[in-house]
């Protein structure tokens, strides 16, 4: 999911089905380590509270992952 949808800034919400995954996938060129869902919702300035529903479970997890994510942590929500 790295990237996935990176500077759409048209949209509005997302439903995920999959459990938030705070791997990480390889070291950059710098040797900083680029996590799996880094970066997923960056730019995405259409976004707000509640708009993208996770599984339940798993709403704490991709809070905790926010930043990593270049999201709020606000945006989460209970699919």
């Amino acid at each position: 999911m790295h990237n996935c949808f990176e500077g759409c800034t048209k949209l509005a919400a997302a439903t995920l089905k999959c459990n938030y995954n705070p791997a990480v996938l390889y070291k950059d060129e710098e040797g900083n380590e680029v996590k799996a869902f880094k970066d997923v919702f960056k730019g995405c300035t259409s976004l707000k509270n509640n708009s993208v529903k996770v599984p339940s479970a798993q709403v704490a997890a991709y809070k905790a992952g926010a930043g990593t994510m270049g999201a709020n942590k606000d945006w989460f929500a209970a699919e």
